[in-house]
C-alpha cells in the first residue's frame, strides 16, 4: 500500500493525537464509575481517527475502502459508549440501562459486518468516485445501511444530550462541569455528521465529522487544564461519603435530593428512575424534616422512627454559600436502631421490676391484712378456749356433770370456730399465691353446682335447709374452675349459714349479653343496708353469727370477691333485713 500524507491527514492524525491523550488522561485521572465509559468512547474516537487518518493517506480505492471498513468500528461504538456515559452522569436507574443495554450494539454490530461485507451486497456503499476537489478525496456513495447507521449514531447522541443536559438542573456544582463540557464538545460532531449525511459538505467527498472532533478535543483539554473537570478532590469527596455507615443527603433550596450516599439509598427507600427525587418521596423522613427544612430556621437534631421498626438520629445542617446565602439542607443519618431497642429493653425490663416490686408492696399489705385479721378473730376463740380450760381445770371436782359437759361443748365450738377461721385464711392465703396462674375455661355450671351442693350436703341437712336450682343444662361461664369453686362454696355456704331451720335456697342461673348471672337467694336474717357497705370493707369486721350459732369472720365473702373479680367477674349483694339476701355471681360467658 503506497501512502500520501496531505493537510487533511495531518488534521485527522491530530484528532486521533489529541482524542488518545484524552482517552489517557481519563483513564488516569478519572474516578467516578461511569468514567471508563468517557476512555473507552475517546479510545474509539482516536481508532476511527486514525484508519480515517490512513484512509486519506491512501493512494488506492481497495486500500481506502479497507480502512473505511475499519472505520466503522469506531464510529459505531462511540455513540454507543457515549449514551452510556450520559446515564451514567444523569444516575439514570432504569432497568434497561443496565440489564437491557446490550440492545444498543445490535444495529452497530450489524452495520460493521456489513461494511466488512460491502462487496456482497453494496448496502453501505454503492459506488466510489474521485472528488473534483483532489488532495486524495474518495468519493463514497452510500447506500441506505450508511442511511441507516448515520441516523442511528445520531439518535443515539441525541438521547444522551437530552440526559446530560436534564441532569444539569439538579447536578451537584462540582460534576456540571465535565458534563457540561462534553455537551459542548458533542455539538460540533453532531452538526458535522448532519452536513455529511445531506451531503452539503465544503469539499465533495470529505467527511468532516471526524474533522470536527479536533474541535471537540481542544474543548476537551481546556477542561481538564483550567476547568479540571477530572479533578479527583469532588470525586473524592463522594467516594468517602459512599464508605460511611451514616446516611448522608444534600438537599437543593427546593427540597430536591442533589445527592445521597449508599447508606441513604437504603434508609431512603425511594423508588424514583433518579438519584435526584423529591425528599417528599420519603415519607417518613419528610414528615420529621418538613417543619425545619425553610432557610430560616437553625441547624437541628431529630430522633425519628424509620421503616420496618428502624431508629434514626436526624442532624439536619444548613449550607451556604461564600456570600452566606441559603443553599441548602444536608441531612445526617445515624441508625440507632440496635440502642434504641436496647433502650425499649431496659424500659421495658424497668417497668417489669417496677411492676414485680409493686406486687412485692401488695403481697407485703395482703400479709399485713391477713396477721391484722387473724390476730383480731383469732384472738376470741383462743381466748375463749384458755379461760373454759382454765375454769375447767381449777373446778374439775366442783362442777356437776351438765355443767362439764356445757363448759366442753363450748371449748369444742370454740375449737372449731378457730379451725374454720384457719381454714379459710389458708384457702384465702392459697388462692393469692395462684392468681398469677389462673387457667379460664368454659365451666356447665349444673357440674359445678352439683359439686358444691355435695360437699355442703352435711351442713344443710344439720338445718333441714332446702336447695333448689333453676337453670338450663347447657348454662356455662368462661373462668378459673378452682377459684370460682371456693367463691360459691362461700357463699352457698354463708347462705346456709344464715338460713332458718326448715328454711329454702334458690340457686338460679340468667344470661345477660355478653355475662352470666347466678344467683344465690335465701330466706334467712338478711342485713340492713349499713351491713352490706361495710360487707367487703377488710379494715371492718363483718362478723354475724348464724341462726344455729355458727360464728363468722366475714373473710369469706372477702375471698369470694376477690376470685371474682380476678376473673373478669363481680359479686353483687342484695339484702333486706328479716327477709333475706341475694348473692349474685357474675362472670363472662365467652372468652373475652
Amino acid at each position: 500500500m503506497e501512502y500520501t500524507f496531505t493537510i487533511v491527514s495531518w488534521i485527522l492524525f491530530s484528532t486521533f493525537a489529541i482524542s488518545g491523550i484524552i482517552a489517557v488522561y481519563s483513564h488516569v485521572k478519572g474516578h467516578s464509575d461511569h468514567q471508563i465509559y468517557f476512555t473507552m468512547m475517546m479510545i474509539m474516537i482516536a481508532e476511527w481517527a486514525l484508519m480515517s487518518t490512513l484512509e486519506s493517506a491512501s493512494l488506492e480505492i481497495t486500500s481506502k475502502v479497507f480502512w473505511s471498513k475499519l472505520e466503522y468500528i469506531g464510529a459505531l461504538s462511540t455513540p454507543v459508549f457515549f449514551l452510556r456515559y450520559a446515564l451514567g452522569v444523569a444516575e439514570i436507574r432504569k432497568k434497561w440501562a443496565h440489564q437491557l443495554f446490550w440492545v444498543f450494539w445490535l444495529i452497530p454490530i450489524i452495520i460493521i459486518l456489513l461494511a466488512a461485507t460491502n462487496e456482497f451486497h453494496s448496502l453501505i456503499w454503492q459506488s466510489f468516485s474521485w472528488s473534483k476537489a483532489g488532495n486524495n478525496i474518495l468519493v463514497y456513495h452510500h447506500g441506505p445501511a450508511f442511511t441507516i447507521a448515520t441516523v442511528y449514531s445520531l439518535a443515539l447522541v441525541a438521547f444522551a444530550q437530552v440526559f446530560i443536559v436534564k441532569s444539569l438542573s439538579y447536578l451537584p456544582s462540582i460534576f456540571k462541569r465535565q458534563a457540561l463540557s462534553v455537551v459542548i464538545a458533542c455539538i460540533f460532531p453532531f452538526i458535522s455528521a448532519l452536513i455529511y449525511l445531506t451531503g452539503n459538505t465544503p469539499v465533495e467527498g470529505l467527511n468532516i465529522t471526524i474533522i470536527s472532533f479536533l474541535i471537540s478535543g481542544f474543548v476537551l483539554l481546556f477542561g481538564i487544564m483550567y476547568l479540571k473537570i477530572f479533578d479527583i478532590t469532588p470525586v473524592a469527596r463522594q467516594k468517602l461519603t459512599e464508605i460511611l455507615n451514616d446516611g448522608i443527603i444534600i438537599l437543593d433550596p427546593q427540597n430536591r435530593i442533589i445527592y445521597q450516599n449508599p447508606a441513604a439509598y437504603r434508609y431512603l427507600e425511594i423508588q424514583s428512575e433518579t438519584y435526584y427525587a423529591d425528599i417528599s418521596e420519603s415519607k417518613w423522613l419528610y414528615n420529621v424534616c418538613k417543619d425545619y427544612l425553610p432557610n430560616d430556621n437553625a441547624d437541628k437534631e431529630l430522633l425519628a422512627q424509620g421503616p420496618d421498626d428502624s431508629w434514626f438520629n436526624v442532624s439536619l445542617i444548613r449550607i451556604k454559600d461564600e456570600g452566606n446565602s441559603f443553599s441548602g439542607n444536608m441531612i445526617v443519618l445515624r441508625d440507632i436502631t440496635l440502642r434504641k431497642k436496647l433502650e425499649i429493653q431496659t424500659s421495658r425490663l424497668n417497668d417489669e421490676l417496677t411492676n414485680s416490686h409493686k406486687q412485692l408492696l401488695d403481697l407485703n399489705v395482703q400479709k399485713d391484712k391477713m396477721l391484722s385479721i387473724i390476730g383480731h378473730d383469732l384472738k376470741t376463740p383462743f381466748h375463749q378456749i384458755t379461760s373454759l380450760s382454765q375454769i375447767l381445770k381449777e373446778n374439775l371436782e366442783e362442777l356437776d356433770t351438765e355443767t362439764k359437759e356445757e363448759l366442753i361443748n363450748d371449748i369444742l365450738n370454740a375449737s372449731e370456730n378457730g379451725f374454720k377461721i384457719l381454714e379459710e385464711l389458708l384457702n384465702w392465703a392459697k388462692a393469692q399465691r395462684e392468681t398469677g396462674t389462673l387457667r379460664p375455661e368454659k365451666i356447665y355450671v349444673n357440674e359445678l353446682v352439683e359439686t358444691v351442693i355435695s360437699g355442703l350436703k352435711v351442713s344443710a341437712d344439720s338445718k333441714k335447709v332446702n336447695i333448689t336450682t333453676n337453670f338450663p343444662d347447657n348454662a356455662e361461664v368462661y373462668a378459673d374452675k378452682n377459684t370460682v369453686n371456693i367463691a360459691l362454696r362461700n357463699i352457698i355456704n354463708n347462705a346456709i349459714k344464715f338460713s332458718f331451720s326448715g328454711g329454702n335456697i334458690y340457686i338460679e342461673y340468667k344470661k345477660q349479653d355478653e355475662f352470666a348471672a347466678l344467683s344465690i337467694r335465701d330466706e334467712g336474717v338478711g342485713m340492713s343496708e349499713n351491713e352490706v357497705k361495710k360487707l367487703f370493707l377488710s379494715s371492718v369486721s363483718t362478723s354475724t353469727t348464724g341462726t344455729a350459732g355458727e360464728s363468722g369472720t366475714g373473710l369469706g365473702l372477702l375471698l369470694s370477691r376477690e376470685l371474682l373479680i380476678k376473673n373478669k367477674g363481680k359479686l353483687e349483694v342484695e339484702s333486706q333485713q328479716g327477709v333475706g339476701s341475694v348473692f349474685k355471681i357474675v362472670l363472662p360467658v365467652n372468652k373475652s
